[in-house]
């Protein structure tokens, strides 16, 4: 793609008016804070060794058998989830027939004998990611990791029989660790337990209570935790105390960022402008066009953040203010900043209800960067609406006469999973600058939710 003058010179001028805002320094300095791990390209092999060093009781963390009991803990749990499946019941059976210990034995126990290794090889060449021996309890686990590959052919039964053939009379227990949560199919009556790295997310944030670690060794675990947890952006100290700012600004100067997310120089990153853009630059003749490559590369994260960040994120903190008496929950995707209660959320979450039942939803769709093709209602493709959605179906089937029932008393328009009022509004401006026409619509969700019982 090459770049224009023209584009250049409107990037330069809607890029203006954030870098002339008094709060822009401050959010710039988001650019430089990345934890190093962010750019290592780690492999299963590196993840078995970290995980080698955590589980290991002699390694220099310090914590002895603290993550391999995490570990153990979790597989335990996880087993008896759901006492009405098939690996509960057969997980149950071996721990009645003292196959397998029971937690309090795991968490009474010390673990502190146990050895670690990895790349152990079976009588057939095969190669075991992790082997957990523990020859005073006379313990034996098996941990085959997978960061989103599928399991080769007859490899677990393999690992399996080796190992119960290995050690015939020690415990065993047989774990499938994979980090991205793929659904490998394992057979209903398995062994085999299978774990994302929930558990060792949940175990670094313990161990990382201030005070418990030495400065170097709480660096070294805060970096693995940055690293594990993918949802964690909120662990960097900068961006926690930026987040509503950040969210502020895209209100603030949502007019400029939404011509940004326009111009595609916005776009660029600093890999495609070093590649394709900056050679073919005669940097005293195009200065227009040199000025906007490097201003995208001296800001590209922050740049990059507020594109993407909807302007929507920064409504939330102003409706509470102004619902002072409603415990309010939001949810913002698809260019909708949704808006439900907290009974709500707190019901789904605990897998009493398929989604939230009611909630109001604000709908201000991007501006767009394409020509509409013949015929087609631009206006019509961008208006801002308004909706309240009541969900036939989130409380059941035989709940659903008791909605339907709200539904009518509310005036809403039923059809076959939802009833919704709804109102276009003329613009995004007038969607986000007058947030007292949001009022009664949340009051409104907020007594019919109360109706539902949330």
């Amino acid at each position: 793609m090459d770049i224009s003058v023209s584009q250049a010179e409107a990037f330069l001028k809607d890029f203006q008016p954030l870098l002339s805002a008094p709060a822009f320094p401050r959010l710039a300095r988001y650019n430089q804070e990345r934890n190093w791990f962010a750019y290592l390209n780690l492999q299963e092999g590196h993840y078995c060794s970290i995980l080698q060093w955590l589980l290991s009781p002699q390694e220099g963390h310090g914590l002895d058998d603290f993550f391999l009991k995490r570990l153990l803990s979790e597989a335990n749990m996880t087993a008896l989830a759901d006492p009405t499946s098939t690996m509960a019941r057969h997980f149950s059976e071996r721990l009645q027939d003292r196959r397998w210990l029971h937690i309090d034995e795991l968490h009474t126990y010390p673990l502190h004998s146990a050895m670690v290794e990895r790349e152990v090889q079976t009588s057939t060449g095969k190669r075991i990611d992790l082997l957990v021996v523990d020859p005073f309890l006379q313990m034996v686990v098996v941990i085959e990791r997978k960061d989103g590959s599928g399991v080769r052919s007859n490899q677990l039964d393999h690992y399996q029989e080796w190992v119960e053939k290995a050690y015939p009379d020690y415990y065993h227990l047989l774990i499938l660790s994979d980090s991205q949560g793929l659904d490998h199919q394992l057979d209903e009556a398995t062994d085999w337990i299978q774990l994302d790295d929930s558990w060792l997310i949940d175990a670094l944030k313990e161990a990382l209570i201030p005070g418990r670690l030495s400065a170097d060794m709480h660096q070294r675990l805060e970096d693995l935790l940055y690293h594990f947890d993918t949802e964690g952006a909120y662990r960097d100290p900068f961006f926690t105390g930026i987040e509503n700012e950040l969210n502020q600004f895209a209100l603030d100067n949502r007019v400029a960022i939404q011509q940004l997310r326009k111009n595609p120089i916005a776009h660029l990153d600093s890999r495609s402008i070093m590649m394709h853009h900056l050679p073919n630059l005669n940097v005293n003749d195009e200065d227009t066009r040199f000025r906007a490559l490097m201003l995208v590369c001296r800001y590209q994260s922050v740049l990059s953040d507020l594109l993407a960040r909807d302007s929507l994120n920064g409504l939330s903190d102003t409706l509470i203010k102004q619902c002072p008496g409603i415990a309010l929950e939001f949810e913002t995707y698809d260019e909708a900043l949704h808006i439900g209660t907290r009974g709500m959320q707190a019901a789904w979450e605990a897998d009493k209800i398929a989604d939230w039942p009611v909630y109001v939803s604000l709908v201000i769709p991007h501006q767009p960067t394409y020509t509409p093709e013949e015929g087609q209602d631009d206006k019509k493709l961008l208006q801002p609406t308004l909706t309240l959605t009541l969900d036939l179906l989130a409380l059941g089937e035989d709940q659903q006469d008791q909605v339907r029932s709200l539904a009518t008393a509310h005036g809403l328009t039923a059809k076959r999973r939802w009833a919704y009022k709804r109102q276009e509004l003329t613009s995004e401006d007038a969607a986000l600058s007058d947030m007292g026409r949001l009022i009664p619509w949340i009051q409104e969700m907020s007594a019919m939710a109360r109706e539902l019982g949330y």
